[in-house]
């Protein structure tokens, strides 16, 4: 996987704790750059239980030839969060929501966004909201949402 952080519009913090008191609603965090080679994708399927031919996909584009598709899990990751922030020891991964609109392809440049769309404490315990988007560069519209939510720890 490549991975190319793009250059920040403002001042960011680079890779700090973040204490729920710090946490911002609407921050976003730098762009990020992914691209998955087939090697790649065929060192993720090697580490499955599954047979590989259980996740090949392809899918034909009027006459072109079939092509790779790239794994869900692959491009539901958290480099692109984790990278800027350090989450505090104890935060738990309490829930996750995904939304694929359009496959994605092997060898194909992704842009990743990601934001903090919510916090907010409920029963004493503290909650962040984040959501992920994937999408072809260029492309404004996202090929992939996925929404987490986090119980923070601090």
């Amino acid at each position: 996987m490549t991975i190319v952080t793009l250059p920040a519009q403002g001042p960011v913090p680079q890779r700090r704790f973040l204490p729920f008191a710090d946490v911002e609603v609407g921050y976003c965090f730098p762009r990020e750059q992914l691209t998955f080679s087939q090697a790649e994708v065929d060192a993720f399927e090697a580490c499955l239980a599954l047979p590989p031919s259980q996740f090949h996909g392809s899918a034909p584009l009027l006459g072109s030839p079939p092509r790779r598709l790239v794994p869900l899990f692959l491009l539901n990751e958290f480099f692109s969060m984790k990278r800027h922030i350090m989450i505090p020891n104890g935060t738990l991964h309490a829930q996750e929501h995904l939304e694929l609109a359009s496959p994605l392809f092997v060898g194909e440049t992704f842009d990743v966004d990601v934001r903090i769309t919510d916090k907010y404490v409920r029963n004493e315990k503290k909650f962040v909201t984040m959501q992920q988007l994937v999408s072809r560069r260029g492309e404004a519209q996202p090929a992939l949402k996925v929404v987490r939510l986090f119980n923070w720890a601090q």
